[in-house]
């Protein structure tokens, strides 16, 4: 042995020492460094950190996602280790301030009693919907009334879709869409399903200039007031074809406007880049060789964006006023505006006209665009907002209190100075200082019809730039609101934009919503209780404020107004007036619907868990009145898409966005009824037979029995119901289908229904839901667990009899009636 030992160090020393090392080296380098499976499999560097998504622990938050049923990762790293420590620490602490295992709920102050009356629950989302959670870790935002999340909180509607979605084939989805094309009669939309089902065939029509005027000829297309050249004035008949000379003549782009807002911009998220580029050069460029001047700069990314903004900037600035005809105004005399005279006598660039540079400007595609014409068109729209209540104004002062209000409203369109006293000479053009003055003066009468209205001033938040801690200012009126604006900053700190356009739009709807129905429409509530009481009184107020809207503030007809020291300008307030009336109330109606959705899906969510009494009292009134408010909010949009109320054309872009979320809630809530109703009728229907083979041969009374009763009324709910998801589908289809973001999939998902409810296959399908998904989302199958639950059939006969009865207050069938007749007036 002694002698192998002597051997193998003789051997090891005859060895050279460079090998041993490079063998030492070679060995280090092929040495495998620790890392996680997840990061393992994707071959990315480890950071040793878990959840994947660090955002949380670099700031410091609580991890939504470290609950207690979470496998706690291994980790070779003590500072890792020590911050998963002190996140579990800040969990358990917010899990001990007033949670109660009991009810799972959380309260403020002391724990109540053991069998105490739960008078006063705290609504916490984040414990009651785990699917949303989920859901959230992609969406990057929890929120109770998303309509994407609607869906894995109504446990009938998992089950109906779970077994729905693979029973559905490739071809029949595809007929499907064939079918839905083919009855909107579009061009566009026609080879957008043929690319879509076809990938990447293509197609050989092209647009052409004569093709897109005989496309928009008829339909799409409003006739010139003066249809031969020689009715043009000499001025503008010169300022007419310098223009033209520039850009295709004003027909075709105002066909293409159109063309843009009905056809082309709700298609953008499902259109890839390389079609949208082939419909605007077809459109706008005439000649091939002023293509390669063209540069496109759209990306893959933004381009939702940047229509999006180009959409608002467009109706912003007035789309409708840069036409030919209202700046000749039919009688070249009434053309007193010095503003629009000037433009007129101009041959150079700056023309009124070059809306369309602008435009294509944001697009990044010209930069022809100057301040003056940037103002010129805000000068029309900030007039157009003028209303009647502002002839008890006092004597306008742009120097006095209202200053700060001023200076962010100008900052918000983008005016960056303040008027002040500065000299023609210290601009490049000297109609600008004119025109800054004007504009602010109209933001001033603006702000004093705020004061009118709300008894006070309005206070703005300044905008803070990323990096900076928000200063806490005492004008804000209360820290609920403070904090609300200041979530509402932190939200968009790095999109100013955006954020002045959310800041705008609850500064002008403020009145009519309370802050705490604010807080839950805009903040994240998930990490967030409130408590029930609060809810109630701020819906409490949001039905005050809508009664007061339906009685008090009626459409009008005609409003007119001339601002006070510009008696030249006539300003037609009628639009804007019913404009801001129409939003205002279908706002209160859109935030009754998710806050009722949401409440009683909440509570049906705790009466599954708890089976607690209490619980089943509030989902009990939370369902009445969601139903109320869907029924009510479906009549509204009825009337406003058949054009009851004369309205701009420029507010029709935030109406649709607030329409369609109702439209799409609305759909949910009334599904999800008739869901319920199928399978309430189904557990009665047997209860009935197994009566009759009971009673056997006995005699059979004329009065109809407690079952026969509650049959009847879930027959002729069922009936409204239907009919109600009808009336949405035809203003679907017929008058939303291209002019929404998602209406052509939530189009889609209504025929789907609506099909299986008239293959009578809901049943069958809520019997047989995909097993693999209700096991990842530890769901259970059996309807018998919602049996005891359904509020249609644990509810008594006089409760049915009170959700029949809001069809008859809201004189439901008289809606329908008239909306048959006013359809076959049409056809």
């Amino acid at each position: 042995m002694q002698q192998n030992f002597s051997s193998n160090i003789q051997r090891i020393s005859t060895r050279p020492i460079s090998d041993a090392i490079m063998e030492k080296k070679k060995s280090r380098r092929n040495k495998l460094s620790f890392v996680c499976q997840t990061c393992r499999k994707s071959k990315t560097k480890c950071d040793k950190l878990k959840p994947l998504c660090t955002r949380c622990i670099k700031n410091n938050f609580v991890c939504v996602y470290d609950v207690e049923t979470q496998k706690k990762p291994k980790s070779r790293s003590k500072d890792s280790r020590i911050q998963q420590l002190q996140r579990e620490i800040e969990y358990w602490k917010s899990k001990a301030k007033g949670h109660l295992s009991q009810y799972s709920l959380k309260y403020h102050g002391q724990l109540p009693a053991v069998g105490a009356v739960i008078d006063d629950p705290v609504i916490n989302f984040h414990d009651a919907f785990p699917m949303m959670i989920m859901e959230g870790r992609s969406k990057q935002n929890v929120s109770p009334f998303s309509a994407l999340s609607y869906m894995s909180k109504d446990i009938y509607l998992f089950l109906f879709w779970s077994s729905t979605s693979p029973r559905i084939g490739i071809e029949a989805t595809k007929l499907r869409f064939k079918n839905v094309s083919r009855a909107s009669k579009s061009p566009t939309v026609t080879r957008f399903i043929e690319k879509l089902l076809h990938g990447k065939t293509t197609t050989a029509s092209k647009y052409t200039i004569d093709d897109f005027r005989n496309i928009f000829k008829n339909d799409f297309f409003f006739a010139d007031s003066y249809e031969s050249e020689e009715d043009y004035p000499k001025f503008l008949k010169d300022c007419k074809i310098h223009y033209e000379s520039h850009l295709p003549c004003l027909k075709v782009i105002r066909a293409y406007l159109r063309f843009f807002y009905k056809e082309v911009y709700p298609l953008v998220p499902y259109l890839d880049v390389s079609l949208f580029e082939e419909n605007i050069a077809d459109i706008l460029i005439q000649d091939e060789l002023d293509a390669l001047h063209v540069q496109f700069n759209l990306g893959t990314v933004s381009i939702r964006k940047k229509v999006t903004h180009i959409c608002l900037l467009a109706c912003l600035l007035g789309v409708t006023y840069v036409s030919m005809e209202v700046a000749c105004s039919r009688d070249p005399t009434v053309l007193k505006d010095p503003l629009l005279i000037s433009q007129m006598s101009t041959f150079e660039a700056d023309k009124m006209f070059e809306l369309m540079k602008y435009t294509m400007g944001v697009l990044n595609m010209f930069d022809w665009v100057d301040e003056f014409t940037v103002l010129a068109h805000l000068y029309q729209h900030v007039y157009s907002l003028v209303s009647p209540e502002l002839s008890s104004t006092d004597v306008l002062d742009i120097t006095g209190i209202c200053r700060p209000s001023i200076l962010w409203c100008a900052k918000c369109i983008g005016l960056g100075k303040s008027p002040g006293y500065d000299k023609p000479r210290d601009f490049k053009d000297p109609r600008i200082l004119c025109l800054r003055r004007k504009l602010w003066l109209g933001i001033y009468v603006i702000f004093n019809y705020e004061q009118l209205v709300c008894g006070n001033l309005p206070q703005y938040l300044k905008f803070i730039p990323p990096g900076i801690s928000p200063v806490n200012d005492s004008r804000l009126g209360g820290s609920e609101e403070s904090t609300f604006l200041d979530t509402i900053q932190r939200a968009y700190v790095n999109d100013p934009l955006e954020y002045n356009i959310q800041l705008s739009f609850y500064k002008k709807h403020r009145s009519y919503l309370p802050a705490s129905i604010l807080s839950l429409a805009y903040l994240n509530v998930s990490d967030k209780a409130i408590r029930l009481s609060e809810l109630e009184s701020a819906l409490k107020e949001t039905r005050r404020k809508l009664n007061y809207n339906l009685i008090v503030n009626q459409p009008q007809q005609f409003f007119s107004y001339a601002v006070d020291g510009l008696r030249d300008i006539q300003v037609n307030t009628t639009k804007s007036n019913n404009a801001n009336i129409c939003q205002s109330r279908m706002i209160l109606l859109l935030t009754c619907v998710l806050n009722t959705s949401s409440l009683y899906l909440y509570f049906e969510n705790q009466l599954i868990q708890n089976k607690d009494s209490k619980c089943a009292k509030y989902y009990h009134i939370y369902f009445k009145d969601n139903l109320h408010d869907v029924l009510s909010s479906i009549i509204a949009v009825s009337e406003y898409l058949d054009g009851g109320v004369p309205l701009p054309d420029g507010c029709h872009f935030i109406m649709y966005d607030i329409v369609e979320n109702s439209m799409i809630r609305c759909f949910q809530v009334l599904f999800g009824v008739i869901l319920r109703l199928y399978h309430a009728e189904e557990v009665f229907c047997k209860l009935l037979e197994d009566k009759n083979d009971s009673a056997g041969g006995s005699t059979v009374t004329n009065a109809p029995s407690d079952l026969e009763t509650r049959l009847e009324l879930f027959k002729k709910m069922k009936v409204k119901l239907e009919k109600a998801i009808n009336t949405l589908h035809e203003l679907m289809s017929r008058q939303l289908r291209w002019t929404l973001f998602s209406s052509f999939k939530r189009l889609i998902a209504v025929d789907l229904a609506l099909d299986m409810m008239r293959a009578e296959r809901v049943i069958e399908l809520l019997h047989a839901p995909n097993q693999e998904r209700l096991a990842h989302w530890s769901l259970d199958s059996n309807l018998q667990l919602t049996e005891n639950i359904n509020v249609l059939i644990t509810a008594d006969v006089e409760y049915l009899q009170n959700l029949y009865q809001i069809f008859t207050d809201l004189k439901f069938d008289s809606f329908i009636q008239n909306r048959s007749i006013s359809l076959a007036d049409e056809k």
